[in-house]
């Protein structure tokens, strides 16, 4: 859909050409010509130049409709100025001047993106999908699901192996599209999700088949090769995924639109499952388990892992020593806290991190990570006991 921009006092002509940005794969501008009569409509009938006008009015009440009323002025709570005053002069402080150091060390963190042998295995899975689905153009496609715990990984190795492709891709295409769904399992809801992931200007204007026609159109002008649905256990919610949502993916499927993946929690299993002819055509489930520390493989990528990012956190100038993640019984411990989850072991560096630089030291300790099990793993939910006490 294209934005036109229309001005209150802009005279109305003959003709006129409005320069639109349109929101696409890559961002791309269109250039249309607007025409109007320029006088009346019919009898009683406003002209379009006084229509125009209202359009402001008429658009701020529409969005009053649906925004809730937002505080007036008078209603937000006033800046205490003794506060204001007292928090400036912390922030010059050596205790608050840390602030800074703690968000740019927990950033680092967070930005590490590491090999991790399963992950690299799930992302040549979507490679031979995504391959095949051009091999097949046009012919009826295949979908694949990989339903896992949160934090097993799943959508970190899709956003890897969507912006790998990108970066090889030509500038005004998308070959694959990572699109997350919403809660209300709608078929509308679904083709929303597709337009925002390309970038639509408009994602939720038109009726359900109008929504349909257009994420069909984009896709294809995207050159889309492969669609990623995450979240896919969210779609259950409400009316039920396969009420709508199935039915939709099966006909994108059946007329070659696209090959799908569907990624979620191990809640969108029986979602998937009980639509027989949706699972009938997907591959076998993917798998990027939670690894188990008493397996001698598992615990050898457990134990890589750490090694690695102990590795990687001094080398980014995070940490100034590494702090033996990799050691049998600090992995060991590591392991039965996190259950084997990437996810939740990240999250307890990052607790860990936070402590060590708020104190000014150069490395994480034993009792570090333990404060960390406690506050974050215990606190959440997470864990039920903390293994780094008995060290």
């Amino acid at each position: 859909m294209t934005r036109t921009s229309l001005k209150q006092n802009q005279p109305i002509g003959r003709s006129k050409t409005v320069t639109s940005p349109r929101r696409g794969p890559r961002g791309v501008q269109e250039r249309r010509d607007v025409r109007d009569a320029g006088g009346p409509i019919g009898d009683g009938a406003p002209l379009v130049a006084d229509r125009v006008r209202d359009l402001p009015a008429v658009a701020s009440k529409a969005i009053h409709e649906v925004l809730p009323p937002q505080p007036s002025e008078d209603e937000v709570t006033p800046l205490s100025l003794e506060m204001r005053d007292a928090f400036k002069r912390f922030r010059v402080t050596e205790l608050g001047s840390r602030s800074v150091k703690v968000a740019r060390a927990m950033a680092a963190l967070m930005q590490i993106r590491l090999p991790y042998p399963r992950q690299i295995e799930f992302m040549s899975e979507l490679e031979e999908l995504r391959l095949m689905g051009r091999e097949m153009q046009g012919q009826a496609q295949l979908g694949m699901s990989l339903f896992e715990r949160t934090g097993c990984g799943k959508s970190t190795a899709a956003a890897q192996y969507r912006a790998m492709v990108l970066a090889e891709a030509a500038s005004d295409t998308m070959p694959v599209l990572h699109a997350r769904l919403g809660t209300s399992g709608t078929a509308r809801d679904l083709y929303v999700s597709i337009m925002s992931g390309l970038g639509d200007g408009f994602p939720m204007a038109g009726t359900e088949h109008t929504l349909r026609r257009r994420a069909m159109t984009a896709m294809e002008a995207a050159g889309v090769g492969l669609l990623i649905l995450d979240e896919a256990h969210h779609s259950g919610r409400k009316t039920g995924f396969g009420a709508e949502v199935t039915a939709e993916l099966k006909i994108m499927l059946d007329t070659g639109t696209v090959p799908i993946v569907l990624l979620g929690t191990e809640e969108a299993i029986p979602i998937i499952g009980a639509d027989r002819e949706l699972s009938g055509r997907f591959f076998s489930p993917c798998r990027l388990a939670p690894l188990d520390v008493n397996d001698d493989d598992d615990f050898d990528l457990w134990t890589g892992f750490l090694k690695a990012l102990d590795a990687r956190m001094v080398a980014d100038g995070i940490v100034s020593a590494p702090a033996q993640l990799a050691v049998e019984e600090i992995a060991l411990a590591l392991g039965e806290t996190c259950d084997g989850i990437i996810g939740q072991l990240m999250r307890v560096m990052l607790m860990s991190l936070r402590e060590v630089v708020r104190d000014g030291r150069e490395r994480i300790t034993v009792a570090d990570l333990a404060t960390a099990v406690d506050q974050w793993s215990i606190e959440l939910g997470f864990a039920k006991s903390n293994p780094f006490n008995d060290l």
